[in-house]
């Protein structure tokens, strides 16, 4: 068992920026770091359960979970509980 055995995994072909992108949003500044929807999808479906893990609490989902899991509209940040 190596030292590691724990640590989240990673997938390396998703960047830090995409991952803010599946986290909290679209940047306005930026714009979607993603090529097209498809490869938004893909990158969530990859990182879903560990972006849950580090995002998903108090009442609140990433935005990747209101964009791909849901059919729900966002409330809002400060409705979102």
């Amino acid at each position: 068992m190596t030292r590691h055995a724990n640590k989240p995994q990673i997938d390396r072909t998703t960047t830090s920026l995409q991952e803010a992108e599946l986290a909290w949003g679209v940047s306005h500044r930026l714009g979607s770091t993603f090529s097209n929807d498809e490869e938004a999808r893909e990158a969530w479906i990859l990182n879903r359960d560990r972006l849950m893990r580090l995002f998903a609490f108090g009442g609140r989902r990433p935005q990747g979970w209101w964009r791909f899991e849901t059919s729900l509209k966002f409330p809002g940040f400060s409705r979102e509980r």
